[in-house]
């Protein structure tokens, strides 16, 4: 094993071969099994983030183990965080860009995302001007 954290009810476990597991305290019963790195989850907002390759991280949803959505980066992924209330997830690059996303999001779909052209603006970019 090389990483074992608790979130609420949750226990996240990062094993060998880049394997994430997830289970319930209260149950004792595993809930998910991934395959990524660097696991971060937010109880309070039922979800799950993973690094898969470099600039590259999977959403998934805590419950049903569900792919919720999968961003894809330009540069390789330093740092991801949720907010405290589980509403917003932040992605922080190699480039020093940051992109901040609506986690709770239900209008994700299963296919990849260019982060550039998703509801996460870059953090580093001027605001659009206005007309």
């Amino acid at each position: 094993m090389e990483h074992v954290y608790l979130d609420g009810d949750w226990v996240v476990i990062s094993a060998n071969n880049n394997q994430i597991m997830t289970y319930s305290l209260t149950t004792g019963e595993e809930k998910g099994h991934f395959f990524g790195a660097s696991p971060l989850s937010s109880s309070a907002g039922g979800l799950l983030a993973m690094k898969n390759q470099a600039g590259q991280v999977s959403l998934y949803d805590l419950a049903t183990s569900q792919l919720r959505q999968r961003y894809v980066f330009s540069d390789p992924v330093s740092l991801m965080g949720f907010s405290s209330e589980g509403k917003h997830f932040a992605v922080l690059t190699a480039d020093q860009d940051v992109y901040i996303f609506d986690a709770q999001a239900t209008n994700l779909n299963r296919g990849y995302k260019d982060a550039d052209a998703l509801n996460g603006r870059r953090q580093s970019e001027d605001p659009p001007s206005q007309p």
